[in-house]
């Protein structure tokens, strides 16, 4: 983008960007507004905002790696974003792109006394560069509300509570995938080491189906919570999930299970040596 430096003050020159401004609110209010993708308002103010940030690329070419670009790539981003979460797609964020691109490819094609081919040439790399950096930035934001997403429903999904005092209760809900295993082994630990728990239960009552692979990432978990001087216990073993272990073999006899959480809890006193008695 270089060739801004050669060719940004020529076009500043060409260029009524009053007329260029009316042309694409206008625009903007038939087709965007109409279509309720964006309102009027920030038809005005998205149209005026990215003029004036283009023309102060025009003016200074310094400002083409400076705050300037990065704030012109971010507007766009932002429209980009408004119109999907309004249910329009990217061809209509691609289309008020071209819009764009044209009305100030016309302002210099209007200009019949000079030579233009490296000014529209110009514009037309410029705003190519334009959308392709938009969107790396818009699908950057996407893919880190999608992690922030993923955290929060694993922080949700992995609700670690104290029932007694050295007891940890840990109901697995859903499936159960390497990543997710990782999380919960993780925070499963933190809270050993911070509670300094004896007896852990993992409650498998909430998982509706179970493979080699879920039944291995509990037994590493399993292991794990030992290493740290803690006992598991397993509970809420159905008949459908023991005949699925069953049938892949997997040996269990070195982990302690039970039915319900209850019958776990009672273990968990037992392994503590508390005795309740009822009254």
């Amino acid at each position: 983008m270089s060739d801004i430096r050669k060719y940004g003050k020529t076009i500043l020159k060409k260029i009524n960007f009053s007329n260029v401004t009316q042309k694409i609110t206008s625009a903007g209010y038939a087709s965007l507004s109409k279509e309720n993708l964006l309102t009027d308002e920030e038809v005005h103010d998205y149209t005026h905002e990215f003029v004036e940030l283009f023309s102060s690329l025009l003016e200074d070419s310094r400002a083409l790696s400076g705050e300037t670009f990065n704030a012109l790539k971010h507007l766009m981003a932002t429209v980009n974003a408004k119109i999907q979460m309004r249910g329009g797609s990217t061809e209509s964020f691609l289309q008020l792109m071209h819009f764009i691109q044209y009305t100030f490819m016309d302002e210099i094609v209007d200009d019949e006394n000079e030579k233009n081919d490296r000014e529209l040439l110009f514009l037309l790399k410029f705003f190519n560069n334009l959308v392709m950096e938009a969107f790396r930035l818009y699908q950057k934001e996407r893919e880190d509300a999608l992690k922030a997403q993923k955290e929060e429903f694993l922080a949700v999904s992995t609700p670690i509570t104290e029932i007694w005092d050295g007891v940890l209760s840990l109901p697995v809900i859903g499936t159960l995938d390497s990543g997710r295993a990782m999380d919960l082994m993780e925070k499963l630990l933190e809270r050993i080491e911070l509670r300094r728990s004896k007896v852990i239960i993992l409650d498998l009552t909430g998982v509706s189906t179970i493979d080699t692979q879920v039944m291995h990432h509990l037994i590493q978990v399993i292991r794990a919570t030992a290493l740290m001087g803690a006992t598991a216990v397993l509970t809420g073993i159905r008949p459908s999930i023991a005949r699925s272990l069953a049938n892949l073999n997997i040996n269990l006899d070195e982990i302690q299970t039970k039915s319900t959480l209850s019958e776990g809890l009672k273990e968990a006193f037992r392994i503590l040596g508390i005795k309740v008695e009822k009254n």
